[in-house]
């Protein structure tokens, strides 16, 4: 009979303890969470009582040992296995699916609706095997019952309080969707030229999808781009604007919010409210958001999609944005990032900043929100799909909306950043310190990531990875 020996029992004992361990902090934050959940549901009842109750998703990832890697990696290295369906050795403790756990409600969710899978050959059809993107449900993400994220979900609380109370990111520019309908658009190495009538929102769009002859390809689907900042979104606003100059095509912009840049302002209606026509009129469109349609997209049919980038890479370029960079030379914290923080180095003036951000909230500045509250404002908590791509294809659908050269804001020149400091600053400034004040920050960002597919792995010492996620196959 197999007998264990005295280091064996000991290493048993400490096994037991811990697993001990485990299940009490368990039992805890269940607890923890029913009171948080309870105050959510309380709170969105009262500020979005219209609003459609909306719940989140998650995918399979694995736990990826960093300790011996340099902290300087680069951008592709972070997201390399996006949609990968190898599965990795994990510790995790729960599954989860579409930013979901298992839900014992009887709640509508898109993420789990039968809808049939497009085979059209658009890069914003998740459905494809070899598809960039894969759906994304930001209502899945934080639901207080269910949501992989829901530990976060007070913070929509917050940002509803500083909505109605005038005080979120005034000064700061204003928010919200553009939707581009293109009918039978084309482009001819680059270069789009008018074919056909002007569309409108409530047209049915057919023979949907690219279609090649040689050099030219012309394009009909309906488009949303949400707006994640600091992640290529001015390139994107360029390409959308440049498609919408050809006579077959139009732009609807969906700008719900405009902050308060007074400090004695009166209240506005376009600042964001039940009372404001174009809010009502949001809210009506992201009803109509659906994943890529099979043949036709119907009267104000739209796909909603955006762009994610590491948390690590995407703060340094926030830094430079917060400190008065074009665009933000009005923002009021720029000053006093500047006075406080900005350093001999670059790697001293980051991890300044990141201290100052950690200790003064992330609210300070809008380019610091982290990028699943800036996808669950623009989408006004609805329960949606999103094509959600990773920044390194930014590039590839720039050049299918014929913009491939576009690059609104570059931190690297000269001119764009305030200062030497800031436009010399990379991901090579880090320290362990800053690290992980950063991937403590942005937690949320590198669950949400993890269970896209998207590997953080400079995070991995600092965010446990506690979930395995489903396989990378679209619901």
């Amino acid at each position: 009979m197999f007998q264990l020996n005295a280091k064996n029992q000991i290493t048993m004992t400490k096994v037991a303890v811990t697993i001990l361990a485990l299940a009490i902090i368990g039992a805890v934050n269940v607890l923890e969470m029913g009171t948080v959940e309870n105050f959510m549901e309380v709170e969105m009842n009262q500020t979005f009582s219209e609003m459609e109750s909306d719940t989140p998703q998650y995918a399979h990832v694995s736990s990826v040992d960093d300790r011996n890697k340099d902290s300087s990696h680069s951008h592709s290295d972070s997201y390399d296995g996006m949609l990968s369906s190898s599965k990795q050795e994990h510790t995790s403790l729960r599954v989860s699916k579409d930013q979901l756990f298992d839900c014992s409600d009887s709640v509508d969710r898109f993420s789990q609706r039968n809808v049939q899978a497009s085979k059209i050959q658009s890069p914003f059809n998740c459905f494809l095997p070899n598809a960039k993107c894969k759906y994304y449900y930001p209502a899945n993400f934080f639901d207080t019952s269910c949501g992989i994220g829901k530990e976060y979900s007070h913070y929509l609380k917050t940002l509803e309080e500083k909505r109605l109370n005038r005080t979120l990111w005034n000064f700061m520019p204003a928010m919200g969707y553009p939707t581009l309908t293109l009918n039978y658009t084309c482009l001819q190495n680059g270069k789009h030229f008018s074919n056909g009538v002007t569309p409108t929102t409530s047209d049915s769009l057919h023979d949907i999808g690219p279609h090649y002859t040689g050099d030219t390809v012309c394009i009909t689907e309906r488009l949303s781009f949400l707006h994640v900042h600091k992640v290529g979104g001015t390139s994107l606003h360029a390409a959308f604007n440049y498609m919408s100059m050809s006579k077959s095509s139009s732009l609807q912009r969906h700008k719900f919010f405009t902050p308060s840049h007074s400090p004695d302002a009166t209240p506005k209606k376009k600042q964001g409210g039940e009372d404001n026509p174009i809010f009502t009129q949001t809210k009506e469109a992201l009803a109509h958001a659906i994943k890529y349609p099979v043949d036709e997209f119907g009267p104000e049919q739209h796909v909603m999609f955006a762009f994610v980038r590491d948390p690590l890479e995407r703060f340094i370029s926030s830094i430079g944005q917060a400190t008065g960079a074009s665009g933000s030379t009005s923002n009021k914290i720029s000053g006093v990032l500047k006075e406080k923080c900005l350093k001999e180095t670059s790697r001293e003036t980051l991890t300044c900043i990141s201290k100052y951000v950690r200790d003064n909230g992330f609210w300070i500045e809008l380019h610091f929100t982290p990028q699943v509250i800036d996808i669950s404002f623009t989408t006004l908590y609805s329960d949606v799909p999103v094509a959600l791509f990773p920044f390194q294809e930014l590039k590839s659908i720039l050049t299918y909306l014929g913009r491939g050269d576009a690059h609104g804001r570059d931190g690297t020149k000269s001119t764009y950043r305030t200062d030497e400091v800031f436009t010399n600053m990379n991901v090579s400034d880090y320290d362990e310190e800053s690290i992980e004040i950063v991937c403590k920050i942005y937690e949320m960002d590198v669950l949400m990531q993890r269970s896209m597919g998207l590997e953080v792995p400079r995070c991995d010492r600092y965010v446990p990875q506690h979930y395995s996620f489903d396989d990378f196959v679209s619901s």
